[in-house]
């Protein structure tokens, strides 16, 4: 059991070598995704309580609820993050970011 442990505990401290030395990298869309992580995580959950609002309401399999739920307040969510807070510097600074350069 220990011996256990102890190799699953090196299988981590592997995984997260080769990600550091594989997944390190730049680029537009990560640093936009970065800088947007934050204020797309605070828009998320008023947008899911308003999508999901009137989703229910349709007489669709949940599956299918569930899956337009999804989509239709992550599209809901980055719209508004890109329309409301990205342009706007009083706003970037209520939802933690730096002012635009």
């Amino acid at each position: 059991m220990i011996l256990r442990g102890i190799s699953i505990w090196f299988c981590m401290i592997g995984f997260l070598g080769f990600g550091k030395r594989f997944l390190n990298r730049g680029g537009k869309f990560i640093k936009y995704a970065s800088e947007a992580a934050l204020p797309v995580y605070i828009i998320h959950l008023p947008m899911v309580v308003i999508v999901g609002f009137y989703v229910i309401k349709f007489d669709l399999p949940i599956g299918a609820k569930y899956l337009a739920i999804v989509i239709l307040s992550l599209i809901s969510s980055v719209l508004l993050y890109e329309i409301a807070v990205r342009r706007f510097d009083f706003v970037r600074f209520f939802m933690g970011l730096k002012k635009r350069v």
